[in-house]
């Protein structure tokens, strides 16, 4: 994909969107699928024009993994999300 040969050189250390999906994982984002080959991912305190929210991402602890079974977010999830919480006016 373009994203994988452009992007992710420039600011990662690879080029692979296996890995890079990893890393995200590893800081408990959410994949969210769109459609066929086509995803999203989504975590609370990414979220634009909102910077200061980054500081609380953390790393998961080496070991652990995100809990399995949990609630799938869906786009309709992701669109709830932004009518309760909406982008600030800059």
């Amino acid at each position: 994909s373009v994203f994988a040969r452009s992007v992710l050189p420039t600011y990662y250390r690879t080029s692979r969107m296996g890995s890079f999906s990893k890393q995200l994982n590893g800081y408990s984002f959410n994949k969210i699928k769109l459609d066929v080959n086509q995803y999203t991912y989504y975590h609370p305190f990414f979220l634009r024009g909102l910077p200061h929210l980054v500081k609380n991402i953390k790393r998961n602890v080496s070991g652990t993994s995100p809990a399995k079974g949990g609630k799938q977010i869906t786009e309709a999830d992701l669109e709830r999300i932004s009518a309760e919480a909406p982008v600030p006016d800059r």
